[in-house]
């Protein structure tokens, strides 16, 4: 994988999930806000593009990590939450009152015909995968009217380094799953070197993804979300252990071995719906054989897990491949 393409690890890790995984996303918004989501409510998804006025007409495109209302059958809630590898928390709540200010906008209603305009702020959270010093469980955005009356509103605040594997499963964060490497980011440099504790952190990561199937095995997690979850650890570690080429490659190529046992199993149901015309169980066998030949994240082998029969066929062809 090229550098161009680790520049956005965090963030495109962080977005996948928010976007793809609600089941990763609830239990996130139940410790942090302190809600009591069941999983069975609707989240609703905005375009992360904001526009920030500057002034004499200027605006400037700014790109939030993640905004959605979530409705239930009793009440509608938005939200919006930044993930944020940077510890310069001052700068980062301006940022936060920022965006939040344009969401509240963006639904902004006129009450009373024109003598009075409501505005929402969303309910706000970060992640902050490094530990910024001094920053409590919630900062505050105070705002202070014209005649000195004021009114704030909290900013949630979750640190990765704030949590044990085991309190990350306990709390159901599995989110923080793709960044628990974090933690270990002041050792790099030493695990790199040292043998022995670089097996201890490739059993901790073994842990990791025994304790996944076991989440999906009982129900408890998606199988898409498992998906995700291994894909994430590895492009992140990836790029956290970029210098650290001992870590790099251990953690990668155990992760990316689960990565490719699980495509195995999505090309093997691909194979069986699409495998009439040619037998399920050849089907089936000549996918999985034709996924192993390719490499995970390129344009190839994303185009084989998706292709139609016919295109298969072809890429059979090129390979040898024969039922």
């Amino acid at each position: 994988m090229g550098t161009d393409s680790l520049d956005t690890a965090y963030d495109d890790a962080f977005h996948t999930m928010m976007l793809k995984c609600d089941d990763l996303v609830f239990p996130l918004l139940n410790f942090m806000f302190g809600e009591h989501y069941t999983g069975q409510e609707q989240i609703i998804r905005t375009s992360n593009e904001e526009y920030i006025d500057n002034g004499g007409g200027d605006e400037t495109k700014r790109i939030t990590d993640s905004q959605f209302t979530v409705v239930s059958s009793w009440q509608r809630k938005r939200y919006h939450i930044e993930c944020e590898s940077s510890t310069k928390a001052e700068v980062i709540l301006v940022r936060m009152f920022e965006y939040g200010a344009q969401i509240a906008l963006d639904g902004a209603e006129l009450v009373d015909g024109v003598m009075k305009l409501r505005v929402q702020f969303p309910h706000a959270g970060i992640l902050f995968l490094r530990n910024p010093e001094n920053v409590p469980g919630q900062m505050l955005i105070e705002i202070v009217t014209p005649s000195g009356s004021s009114c704030s509103y909290p900013v949630q605040v979750i640190k990765e380094s704030d949590f044990t594997l085991d309190q990350i499963f306990d709390n159901g964060l599995y989110l923080l799953l793709p960044f628990y490497l974090f933690n270990y980011e002041k050792h790099l440099p030493k695990l790199n070197k040292d043998e022995s504790e670089l097996l201890a952190l490739i059993a901790e990561y073994r842990k990791i993804a025994d304790t996944v199937d076991e989440l999906v095995e009982s129900g408890r997690l998606s199988a898409r979300s498992r998906y995700v979850i291994m894909s994430m650890i590895k492009r992140v570690s990836e790029k956290l252990a970029m210098k650290y080429i001992n870590v790099k490659e251990k953690v990668g190529d155990f992760m990316g071995g689960r990565v490719v046992e699980l495509d195995i199993f999505k090309a093997e149901d691909a194979a069986k719906k699409q495998g009439i015309s040619q037998g399920i169980s050849r089907g089936a066998d000549m996918f999985a054989a034709l996924i192993k030949k390719l490499t995970p994240g390129t344009e190839e082998y994303e185009f084989a897990l998706n292709a139609t029969d016919e295109q298969r066929q072809e890429l059979y062809k090129k390979y040898n491949i024969a039922g």
